[in-house]
């Protein structure tokens, strides 16, 4: 019996410490995505998407079925739901494996913003990991489709200009933006210079 309660005992241990390292090493993945785009400013470009649908235009319905299934303690806690947690935990623990998830509406939301769950291609460039900002009118391709250019070549785009942003590249009639990149010292790059490098990328 006493053999028993010592594996149950280094078993919990274990999990328990697995899970302190998940949790750190996401608090890590956390902290790196927001230094690179504020949480506003990855708002402000998921209300730009032509799809985007404010919480008032949903059916109240809809949204109680989804707090239900999905998080029926939503207005209970923070964000975090320590008791769903801990269920989740006992409950993976009996079956000795991942059968459940404690995670919240709000840790559900905040993963889907900063982390996709679709596995895009990235080609190595000048542009990987680096916070890029598109200014003006491009003559060569839309908005969207340079800002798909930039992700597939490993960048972050943004909608707003600061002391992080590591290019500007803008296009005709380029306003404060492009004048606000200049004050702070931030590397700028005209439409031609950009097609040039996704050009070379794809040699």
């Amino acid at each position: 019996m006493k053999v028993i309660k010592n594996i149950i005992f280094v078993a919990i241990v274990f999990l328990i410490s697995i899970g302190l390292l998940v949790v750190g090493n996401g608090y890590d993945m956390y902290k790196d995505a927001i230094s690179k785009i504020p949480l506003t400013e990855k708002v402000e470009t998921i209300k730009e998407k032509e799809n985007y649908t404010k919480i008032e235009e949903v059916p109240e319905i809809y949204i109680k079925a989804v707090i239900s299934v999905e998080d029926h303690r939503f207005y209970k806690h923070n964000g975090i739901d320590i008791i769903a947690i801990g269920r989740a935990t006992i409950n993976d623990i009996k079956a000795m494996s991942f059968v459940e998830g404690g995670s919240t509406i709000t840790q559900q939301l905040s993963k889907n913003i900063y982390f996709t769950q679709e596995k895009k291609k990235v080609v190595q460039s000048r542009f990987t990991n680096k916070t890029c900002v598109l200014t003006g009118t491009l003559e060569h391709y839309t908005r969207n489709e340079a800002k798909a250019i930039l992700e597939s070549l490993g960048a972050n785009v943004s909608g707003s200009v600061s002391k992080k942003t590591d290019y500007v590249i803008y296009g005709t009639a380029a306003g404060s933006k492009l004048t606000k990149a200049q004050s702070l010292g931030v590397m700028t790059m005209s439409e031609e210079e950009f097609v040039q490098e996704v050009e070379n990328a794809k040699e």
